[in-house]
């Protein structure tokens, strides 16, 4: 007895296949699975263009090995914590955006451990609110601000 065909297991292909993985005929690419995420616009390439490497901004090696230290001394994340979570903090926060200031960019006082999940989302939408004058500096420290469970 045959199997039923299935779709062709090349991304795109719209041939069906009885045993084979791949149509033996299929003329479509293959894909980059690198290349599938979000489009960059025009305008996102030119401000990636402005902005410069991480390096230039400041995050080359010796940022990471100070980093590196940082987190092994303050290992919990400190929104988690204000939550009564206790998860592992992995990125190294400026609490008050260095915007390009190298003085404030290696000023200890201004560092704080977060979790990823802190760091992209609340994190990012208090300095958002922030920026528009709308939240007092303690905000960015997550006080007085409604701070998101992690996943």
């Amino acid at each position: 007895m045959l199997a039923a065909p299935q779709r062709c297991k090349k991304r795109g292909c719209p041939h069906f296949v009885r045993g084979h993985a791949h149509h033996r005929l299929c003329a479509t690419p293959d894909i980059d699975l690198a290349k599938l995420g979000k489009k960059q616009t025009a305008a996102s390439k030119r401000y990636d263009d402005r902005r410069g490497s991480s390096a230039k901004r400041g995050y080359g090696g010796r940022w990471q090995k100070t980093r590196l230290g940082f987190l092994a001394k303050h290992p919990l994340c400190v929104f988690c914590e204000r939550i009564g979570k206790v998860v592992e903090a992995t990125v190294v926060d400026h609490i008050k955006p260095h915007k390009g200031d190298m003085n404030l960019f290696w000023q200890r006082h201004n560092w704080q451990p977060l979790c990823k999940h802190h760091h992209d989302l609340d994190k990012f939408k208090i300095e958002t609110v922030w920026l528009k004058g709308l939240l007092s500096d303690t905000a960015l420290i997550g006080i007085g601000v409604k701070i998101s469970m992690p996943v």
